[in-house]
């Protein structure tokens, strides 16, 4: 099973609806890449940056109700790039 497999299914059991899980593996299938290279962009480092993005789905996994529509993209690059700022810019 690839690791992006295993991660997807860590974040999905956190989850309780059918419907949270959905969102959820949309946005993550859509975006992750993306939040990734924002991520690396900021901190330059290719194993920070993957930490940072998987702390920034661990926390949305708490808000997925909260989110409206999947196509958020600008939205998701300013929640990771302000998880690398908080996290790991120190």
């Amino acid at each position: 099973m690839w690791q992006k497999d295993k991660e997807m299914l860590c974040y999905l059991c956190l989850l309780d609806t059918e419907e949270e899980k959905s969102k959820f593996e949309e946005l993550y299938n859509q975006y992750r890449k993306l939040m990734y290279l924002c991520a690396k962009e900021i901190l330059r480092d290719e194993q920070l940056a993957e930490d940072a993005v998987h702390e920034a789905f661990l926390k949305l996994t708490k808000y997925i109700g909260n989110i409206s529509e999947v196509k958020c993209n600008k939205t998701l690059c300013r929640y990771s790039s302000r998880v690398c700022c908080k996290g790991y810019l120190a």
